[in-house]
């Protein structure tokens, strides 16, 4: 509060004590008494034309500079000074400048007081007159008017591109859109300004009604002109996030870049998504970004999405006082502007997006819809993403072990074969073939048999090691591939499944009697151990099989066989 203060202070005293050096030494008259009434009318216009300012990306162009030009031929330097300091301080209020950056009313005071003497210098240089309109004659001389206008508006923009880049450092070309945007604009400023100035000399005051009202219409045309084209560039950016997202295929990678996507169009400092169900709010997504963009943990739960679950209707707050009094949300305690919007899904209300800012005025109504587009785009893509993972899921899974299939087992052992061979690490493959399957399933029966297989499935998947792939090779057989380990290891866990199975008793009910039969199986496993060469990855699953059958089933069954020695342990 003291820095703002101090801000303030520091701006007024700058200023005034320019324009009273000024006053003093080109009109030691008093000048300003005789033609305060006129002054004062032209500072309304100025202040008027300040109220419609064009917001662009980096900066804000007013047309108030017309006025300025008028005021300094009509009644000098000093006039022209008063003027725009009311014209610029009204812009800046409009603008709703946050506190953090309040220094901003004295750079702005500053650099267009040092804009308005340059420009009156060069003026002066390039031969135009001392005297004022309203102390001389009419006559002026084009040249140095242009003379005038371009160093004003070149001053101006090299004390913003100095500003930006020297000490706020935040880097910007010096040439970009919004300086041809104000370059532009300038060939409306002077023809106003000098109509202006010559209507005046011929009907008085009523000039500025008859050219100030044709230049605000005119203002607030160009202003929302801008903010439809302003608005357009954002619906094709939301269009093209709607394309990234449909064309993204996992959940998770969806919602990063949906948190990525957004902070590029609104400055967001948390985002929360919702899931709805029973009407009642479970979180699904919640990022909070520090000054690097870093996800941290959020607590669960806000009292503005509850309300937007509540009424189905979007809410928007754009500063702190219009919530923080009646609402308590803990996450929201350092912001200011908050957008929730509902997330529909098949005509239902699926969840609730929450976007907060630190940024007073962050969010504006037309915000709103754009959150609202990009809310149904999300809910879409989540939706298409859960259904490709679902049958994705169901085309890699077996349907009576659920345990991976051949398919999915094939290109998980290519990815760690490769994956092996890069790090020069231990890859192991383990074949298991149930012993007499056929005779089980001949005696109790193909849904007997199934039973069976989907409790050895079970086993498999808890005896083998938390690093291991259990995967459905074929009928009764399953592999097992085990990264990182050596042939030792590979032969004591295949040792360990070997004997787990021989020791397991597996429950069968009779279809036509209540009797119950233990039914106990054995395995015969063969598996190979190496660092991936230029060898295939399949001739891996080949040498496992190979080993199985010379190794261990002709061996007699139930043994544990090793490619390369064919030694059954």
């Amino acid at each position: 509060m003291a820095e703002n203060k101090m801000t303030w202070l520091l701006a007024v005293w700058i200023v005034g004590a320019a324009g009273y050096l000024i006053g003093v030494i080109y009109f030691p008259t008093p000048w300003l008494s005789a033609h305060f009434v006129d002054v004062l009318l032209f500072a309304v216009l100025a202040v008027l034309v300040a109220m419609f300012p064009i917001k662009m990306k980096n900066s804000s162009v007013v047309l108030f500079q017309g006025v300025s030009l008028a005021t300094f031929l009509q009644f000098g330097l000093l006039a022209e000074i008063l003027v725009t300091q009311l014209a610029v301080l009204s812009s800046l209020v409009l603008l709703r400048v946050k506190k953090s950056e309040s220094y901003r009313y004295l750079v702005n005071s500053v650099m267009f007081l040092c804009t308005s003497t340059s420009a009156a210098a060069m003026y002066w240089i390039a031969g135009g007159s001392l005297t004022p309109v309203m102390e001389g004659s009419l006559s002026l001389q084009l040249i140095p008017v242009l003379i005038y206008f371009s160093t004003y508006t070149i001053f101006n923009h090299s004390f913003i591109y100095v500003f930006r880049n020297f000490v706020l450092h935040r880097p910007v070309p010096y040439l970009t859109k919004d300086f041809y945007w104000e370059l532009t604009l300038s060939g409306l400023k002077v023809p106003f300004g000098l109509i202006l100035v010559f209507l005046f000399n011929e009907v008085g005051t009523v000039a500025l009604f008859y050219v100030g009202l044709p230049f605000l219409t005119l203002a607030l045309m160009l202003k929302l002109y801008y903010q439809a084209d302003e608005t357009s560039i954002y619906l094709e950016k939301v269009n093209m996030i709607g394309y990234e997202l449909s064309t993204s295929l996992y959940e998770t990678q969806i919602v990063q870049l949906f948190s990525k996507k957004i902070r590029e169009l609104f400055p967001v400092d948390i985002l929360q998504i919702y899931d709805v169900k029973d009407n009642v709010l479970s979180i699904y997504w919640a990022d909070r970004f520090d000054k690097n963009h870093l996800p941290c943990s959020l607590i669960e739960g806000d009292t503005i999405s509850e309300a937007v679950l509540k009424t189905r209707q979007s809410l928007l707050y754009t500063n702190a006082s219009e919530w923080k009094e009646n609402i308590l949300t803990e996450q929201f305690e350092e912001c200011e502007a908050v957008i929730s919007v509902p997330m529909y899904r098949g005509g239902e209300l699926g969840g609730v997006l929450t976007l907060a800012s630190k940024e007073a005025h962050a969010f504006k109504s037309d915000h709103v819809s754009i959150a609202e587009f990009l809310a149904n785009y999300l809910n879409v893509a989540i939706d298409n993403a859960r259904f490709y993972e679902q049958v994705k899921e169901e085309s890699e899974t077996c349907a009576l072990t659920q345990l991976y299939n051949y398919r999915y087992l094939e290109e998980a052992l290519h990815n760690k074969f490769m994956q092996a061979r890069a790090f020069k690490q231990y890859l192991t493959v383990l074949l298991l073939d149930v012993d007499h399957f056929k005779a089980i399933n001949d005696h109790y029966g193909h849904e007997k048999g199934n039973i069976i297989l989907r409790e050895l499935a079970l086993l498999l998947q808890k005896e083998s090691p938390d690093h291991a792939l259990v995967a459905r090779y074929g009928g009764e057989e399953f592999a097992v591939i085990l990264e990182d380990t050596n042939e030792c290891e590979a032969i004591a866990t295949a040792e360990q499944l070997r004997q787990k199975i021989a020791h397991t008793s597996f429950t069968i009910a009779s279809d036509l009697t209540t009797n119950v039969e233990e039914v106990s199986v054995t395995a015969s496993i063969g598996l190979i151990t190496t660092i991936p060469d230029d060898d295939h990855p399949l001739s891996l699953l080949r040498k496992a099989d190979r080993a199985m059958y010379i190794g261990a089933k002709q061996a007699g069954r139930n043994k544990v066989s090793v490619f390369g020695s064919l030694e059954h342990v």
